[in-house]
């Protein structure tokens, strides 16, 4: 009777502490903070990229961040705002997530030489894992890119998957283009940065 009721509680304190664990991931920034630095930031690191992440908002099954500055070589090249994840899940070594928003990403890419620099530093053999990340439904509803000779591209892109396990790796890929007063719709079936380096599909 005493061992049935120790295993009562004991199984009772095992909920409580899962169910407060849990409390924590959802609405405490210092825990995302560390569980961030430990998993994703030496991820990130394999791929050049790092971030001044400090935390999310939760809400009805939702994550959200106003505002992140993504750095290659600790060079901010962009910024996203307005970041809307939902439905995130863990499935056999890889954090899967269903649904992924950005309301406004902005890219400065005048330094030419820092971005080739970039790719060709990209993991491109089997053995760098890079960042066990897979994404499902990827949109930016406004995408602004920033080149040399104050020229701009803007417009919004859609994707149907986006991988970081060996490299960068994008599948369907489309959206709308407008470099100054040229506009284009760009569809790319296949997109993969470090792994193989190769492009398939087209633009049109």
């Amino acid at each position: 009777m005493r061992t049935t009721r120790r295993l009562g509680i004991g199984l009772g304190l095992l909920l409580v502490v899962g169910c407060l664990a849990f409390w924590l991931v959802l609405h405490s920034k210092t825990i995302q903070c560390i569980i961030y630095n430990r998993y994703a930031t030496p991820a990130l690191e394999t791929l050049g990229v790092s971030t001044d992440f400090s935390g999310m908002d939760y809400s009805e099954g939702e994550f959200t961040i106003e505002e992140l500055d993504l750095r290659l070589y600790q060079k901010t090249t962009a910024t996203l705002k307005g970041v809307h994840i939902a439905d995130v899940r863990w499935r056999q070594g890889i954090v899967q997530i269903a649904s992924i928003s950005c309301d406004t990403i902005s890219i400065d890419a005048r330094d030419t030489a820092l971005f080739s620099r970039w790719l060709r530093d990209l993991p491109s053999d089997t053995t760098n894992e890079g960042l066990p990340l897979a994404i499902a439904n990827n949109s930016i509803e406004f995408l602004e890119i920033e080149l040399p000779n104050d020229q701009h591209i803007q417009g919004n892109l859609l994707a149907a998957t986006i991988s970081f396990n060996k490299g960068v790796a994008c599948e369907a890929l489309s959206g709308a283009l407008k470099l100054d007063t040229i506009e284009t719709n760009v569809h790319i079936t296949q997109l993969y940065l470090g792994n193989s380096n190769c492009i398939s599909g087209g633009c049109k």
